[in-house]
């Protein structure tokens, strides 16, 4: 194998490492707001009881 070839897959591993770090990121970002969310509407429907339907609609 040339030492270009081999380079050509180093890099080419490389980004695709931090692809996945990335998108794996942003998964968790998604996740962490969407549970602050359905707190927020769980919160909220402690207060004001017709909101409980409205709460379990949300998740």
């Amino acid at each position: 194998m040339s030492l270009i070839g081999h380079l050509f897959w180093i890099v080419l591993g490389g980004i695709l490492i931090s692809i996945e770090e990335a998108s794996a990121e942003i998964s968790s970002m998604r996740t962490h707001h969407s549970y602050e969310r359905n707190a927020k509407h769980f919160h909220q429907s402690l207060y004001s009881p017709p909101n409980i339907s409205y709460s379990y609609l949300s998740l």
